[in-house]
């Protein structure tokens, strides 16, 4: 059961102001992240890994948000255009749970959203902020008290969530200061929406974890900080959609393709934890410092690996290729401070 955590420290607002950092290029909408957002989708659509998300999250404890009690919703919401076009807006996933009942049987719902990104979105608490009011709207359409609120899941391996601007930072170069600082104008632009990053969970947010989530944030924390991988032996309820979650978040599609290769082979039965991925991930530093290498001319990038590879081949040291995260890190290591010494 989610709601029976112990009570280690939760996510106060990790929507919080923080330095604002240039646009990284991990905003740029490619092909990639689509298919990294649709495995995250496919994973967050099973409530116990929805609730688990929400139960991050310490304003939600009183309400006792349970996988047995939350209901699905359709993602996909019809909107009216200011030209009376009707089109429509497509939700990650959405789920509701009736959080308060009254004698009389009147209900109070409570009506959740988890947008799952892998890459930064500056816009997305403008973007969440108008999901909201269409989910509200609905549901006075369905003659439904309650409220509705959205958080935003982060999957990001190579930096953290940088910035959680608020509706009013992100139409600031939309709007004259005058306007802004009207204040009906002013309060409600301070909306911000609250970001869940996995990679910057601490070991006990980590800890209080129940579902498959649980390893995948494990890896990416690891990943982004170039620390060693511990034992992933978490089980896995769902392991096919944690596994395609896993493959896309590594950025490498042939590493991906290997550990797709693997449920076919293996059948799902017999991959109960991503421990018997390991060799795998931690293939990624090297795969992902190939495809860095145009950022940094890679002919010498190549040239280097090249070289490096052949020098431990020739020590007996080419196991050593297998014993790091920091796979590109060992590699610049070894180049500069063993091969160009020599």
């Amino acid at each position: 059961m989610h709601n029976n955590h112990n009570a280690p420290p939760k996510i106060n607002n990790t929507s919080s102001k923080q330095t604002e950092s240039p646009a990284p290029q991990a905003e740029k909408t490619n092909s990639r992240n689509h298919n990294k957002d649709i495995s995250s989708k496919h994973l967050l659509s099973h409530p116990d890994v929805f609730a688990d998300v929400i139960n991050l999250v310490d304003d939600f404890a009183p309400l006792n948000i349970s996988e047995e009690k939350l209901q699905h919703l359709v993602t996909r919401l019809p909107v009216l255009n200011v030209d009376n076009d009707l089109h429509e807006i497509e939700r990650d996933v959405s789920m509701e749970q009736i959080v308060h009942e009254l004698k009389n049987g009147e209900k109070y719902y409570l009506r959740l959203g988890i947008e799952n990104q892998s890459s930064i979105d500056s816009y997305i608490s403008l973007r969440t902020k108008s999901y909201n009011g269409v989910e509200l709207s609905q549901m006075l359409l369905e003659k439904k008290k309650g409220a509705v609120l959205t958080i935003v899941l982060y999957f990001g391996i190579d930096q953290p969530w940088p910035q959680a601007k608020s509706v009013g930072e992100s139409l600031q170069h939309m709007s004259p200061v005058e306007v802004q600082n009207i204040p009906e104008i002013k309060n409600d632009s301070d909306f911000r929406v609250r970001v869940i990053d996995l990679g910057g969970l601490s070991n006990e947010q980590i800890d209080c974890l129940q579902s498959d989530l649980h390893d995948i944030a494990v890896v990416i924390k690891a990943l982004r900080n170039k620390e060693e991988l511990p034992q992933l032996s978490h089980p896995l309820k769902h392991v096919e959609e944690s596994i395609r979650t896993m493959a896309a978040l590594l950025n490498s599609r042939s590493l991906a393709e290997e550990m797709l290769i693997s449920i076919k082979t293996k059948g799902k039965n017999d991959m109960t934890t991503l421990e018997t991925f390991r060799p795998i991930i931690s293939k990624r530093d090297q795969d992902y410092f190939f495809s860095l290498g145009e950022g940094k001319g890679k002919t010498n990038t190549l040239n280097m690996v090249n070289a490096v590879t052949t020098y431990l081949k020739k020590h007996g040291r080419e196991h050593e290729l297998s014993e790091h995260s920091d796979l590109a890190g060992f590699i610049e290591k070894v180049y500069e401070q063993e091969i160009k010494k020599s």
